[in-house]
């Protein structure tokens, strides 16, 4: 039997292809290029076409929320912070191949990773299309995502929240430095001050 041609089908399949492919080269330029602030504009542009994959796929809410946080604020922030250093670039001479068998053994597991999800994904879409589940009422995408973040995934949510949380005060904790005359606010003998505040009469044209 043939399969009616349908040209949208085709174009649909050209752009994920062409936003797939610039996921791939703008990620492979993150790593490549030297210049930090042209990383950043190139995990910019990643992050725009990974939205735009997500938008295809019928998962606006996520496209949207990729563009707001991570575009918006995240990456953003690697750029100013990368300009504010004024990092100076060095081209150096050193040789990079003692780094390749380590580069080698992270991407072959990064591989086989990916390969175990794929087994695992099919496996359970076969599952789910012998067994097909009772119908359920028509969601928008936001009450879907979060009725299996907050019931199916609750405890790895929570997991992860916790993990950022610890990176969060490792970091504070690592960045912290006790630097001599340097004027600190100590919460504990402001509040047991008697004298909260003090009312002074400033003359005219006079400081206090």
């Amino acid at each position: 039997m043939l399969v009616p041609f349908s040209p949208f089908q085709l174009t649909e399949g050209l752009v994920f292809f062409a936003f797939a492919t610039a996921i791939t080269l703008c990620a492979l330029g993150v790593v490549v290029v030297r210049n930090p602030v042209h990383a950043v504009l190139l995990m910019v542009a990643a992050f725009f076409s990974s939205a735009a994959l997500f938008v295809m796929q019928g998962a606006e809410f996520l496209g949207l929320l990729l563009i707001i946080v991570y575009v918006g604020a995240i990456a953003v922030l690697f750029l100013f912070v990368v300009m504010m250093l004024d990092i100076r670039f060095v081209v150096t001479t050193r040789s990079r191949r003692k780094h390749v068998p380590l580069a080698v053994v992270v991407a072959g597991l990064l591989l086989a990773e990916f390969a175990a999800v794929v087994m695992l994904d099919t496996t359970r879409s076969q599952q789910q299309v012998a067994k097909p589940s009772p119908p359920r009422p028509l969601l928008d995408n936001t009450t879907e995502l979060g009725l299996l973040v907050y019931s199916d995934y609750l405890v790895i949510f929570e997991i992860a929240g916790l993990l950022l949380l610890l990176a969060m005060l490792g970091a504070i904790v690592l960045t912290h430095r006790k630097r001599e005359g340097v004027a600190r606010q100590n919460i504990a003998e402001q509040l047991d001050r008697k004298e909260k505040a003090r009312l002074v009469k400033v003359d005219s044209k006079g400081g206090v």
